[in-house]
């Protein structure tokens, strides 16, 4: 927000936001925090991906990194339940399980089993 991008909390997750700011700037973003906070000091390796992102030359640096009163959502303020928990393991839509895992007990079940492949026989 301090970079002028509309941002919000994200409906996936607690964790995660959304934007409008482009996906350059958001690398920009990631850079500035990163020499801020380590002081140019990296522990990558010097042919990892993460030490080519780091090693461009940050165009804005002196992102201003302040918290806003305005960010924290009214839902949020209020204490409301933002992402629930689901009520018990596995629940929700999912995969049918296909394999059967119980025995063939029925009588009628038993008495029908290959019973194409006895019809097929007896007509030979």
């Amino acid at each position: 927000m301090n970079g002028g991008y509309e941002v919000s909390l994200s409906h996936c997750g607690p964790n995660t936001v959304k934007t409008n700011a482009p996906n350059t700037f958001l690398w920009e973003i990631l850079r500035c925090w990163y020499y801020k906070n380590h002081k140019g000091k990296t522990s990558l390796k010097p042919d990892s991906a993460g030490s080519k992102i780091l090693e461009r030359i940050s165009d804005n640096p002196d992102l201003n990194f302040e918290a806003r009163a305005d960010v924290i959502p009214l839902s949020k303020e209020k204490g409301f339940l933002r992402y629930q928990v689901n009520p018990a393991k596995f629940w929700g839509p999912g995969v049918r399980n296909t394999i059967k895992t119980t025995p063939c007990t029925s009588e009628k079940r038993i008495k029908n089993q290959g019973k194409r492949r006895r019809k097929n026989t007896n007509n030979s």
